[in-house]
């Protein structure tokens, strides 16, 4: 395959508009390294605390933390070591504001195996509205197994309930059959009475 593969021309503008978002005071956390169970734990807490600086309510810095943990174990589980020794970029996960939604993004090299079937599962679910992502998630509980309504892996379907829109992807392909996997995720964010403007 060749050129830039993504869930759209809107999602190739959302990932350079993040990039600016996070160049800006709107950035709430950008790490970039490995990500080891520690480090995701590590990762996770600073993030709750950034997250109290924004006044969310509690429901909302819930969503935020559990599409972060999904985000990172994602990484976690496409991105081996292996692959890390082949590549001069490593993964990268960040979380901005953006008007009243929370976004966050990653980018991680992948291999071509793992491009398909994530960029399948996605597909899938971008497919489906509220109502069925709702009767995917509880046919997967139900029988811990994807029905024929179609979908991906339970965080896929996780991700896509708490987002606010579709799950927007990117694949860049690289060297050896490796692609740059960059994952867009939007999260509505709604302030508590505490705290100042809404973001």
């Amino acid at each position: 395959m060749a050129g830039i593969i993504s869930s759209g021309t809107e999602s190739l503008r959302l990932f350079k508009e993040f990039r600016n978002l996070t160049k800006e005071d709107r950035s709430i956390l950008v790490h970039e390294g490995q990500f080891s169970q520690e480090v995701i734990k590590s990762i996770l807490n600073l993030a709750n605390e950034k997250l109290e600086l924004q006044v969310l309510g509690a429901a909302q810095k819930k969503k935020v933390l559990s599409v972060m943990l999904e985000c990172l174990q994602n990484i976690s589980k496409h991105c081996p070591m292996s692959l890390l020794n082949e590549m001069n970029e490593l993964p990268i996960i960040a979380v901005a504001s953006k008007g009243n939604h929370i976004c966050v993004s990653t980018r991680n090299p992948v291999s071509k195996d793992s491009m398909l079937g994530i960029k399948e599962r996605i597909d899938k679910l971008n497919k489906l509205d509220r109502d069925g992502l709702d009767v995917l998630y509880k046919d997967v509980m139900k029988n811990g197994k994807i029905s024929n309504v179609g979908g991906g892996g339970l965080g896929f379907i996780e991700m896509a309930l708490k987002s606010s829109s579709k799950l927007h992807y990117s694949f860049e392909p690289n060297i050896n059959e490796i692609y740059f996997y960059s994952l867009y995720i939007t999260i509505a964010a709604k302030k508590t009475n505490n705290g100042g403007s809404s973001i």
